[in-house]
């Protein structure tokens, strides 16, 4: 072998070598997204289940913030389709740029 077959022997090696950690390391990342992802799917449930009946107790015993318990409850319907939208795949982009609630053709920032 002369040298410049080692040499380019090596260079394959260690390109072979770099892909692979490369590789690990965006699986690594892609597992952190889907575990972050569930945390907070986790949280938006359980702010679900207890939404309802807060805005129950409360809303009896204050008729004149009516109409900020429905944007509450109207936001809560939002995030919760967003969501939905984003269990299917966190990952995907076309998913994650429709979940977000706040971009500029959204009613929060026409509001503003």
């Amino acid at each position: 072998m002369t040298g410049t077959q080692i040499a380019a022997l090596l260079a394959a090696a260690l390109l072979f070598f770099w892909m692979v950690g490369a590789h690990n390391r965006l699986v690594l990342l892609r597992t952190a997204v889907q575990a972050a992802a569930l945390q907070f799917d986790a949280q938006l449930q359980r702010r679900a289940v207890a939404l309802p009946g807060l805005l129950d107790a409360l809303g009896s015993a204050m008729t004149a913030e009516s109409s900020t318990m429905d944007s509450v409850a109207a936001a809560q319907r939002e995030v919760q389709a967003a969501a939905e939208t984003l269990r299917s795949g966190p990952l995907r982009p076309d998913h994650a740029a429709a979940a977000i609630p706040w971009g500029r053709d959204s009613r929060w920032w026409r509001d503003r």
